[in-house]
């Protein structure tokens, strides 16, 4: 196995774990649940945002936040804020 793909697969992973945490803190909770990402952490972001996209109902881009929401078993609504470029 490559390097690359070995990468890309680790990173792959742990944007589905990220994402799979942030959706679940939100249900139990009862919240919306935020995520905030350095410039320096781009790719890391991305890839949590491509993987709510995956698994939301619908998003809205308002600026620098990005919000995702969905539902999983019946009543158990979730809400994902994701701010890129969060000053350290």
């Amino acid at each position: 196995m490559n390097k690359t793909t070995d990468t890309g697969s680790r990173d792959a992973d742990e944007a589905r774990t990220m994402t799979a945490h942030a959706i679940d803190r939100s249900i139990a909770e009862g919240r919306t649940y935020h995520l905030g990402y350095l410039a320096r952490e781009a790719e890391e972001c991305a890839a949590v945002q491509e993987e709510l996209l995956a698994r939301c109902d619908d998003s809205a881009d308002s600026g620098s936040v990005t919000e995702y929401w969905g539902s999983g078993d019946p009543g158990q609504d979730w809400r994902v804020h994701v701010e890129a470029e969060v000053q350290s």
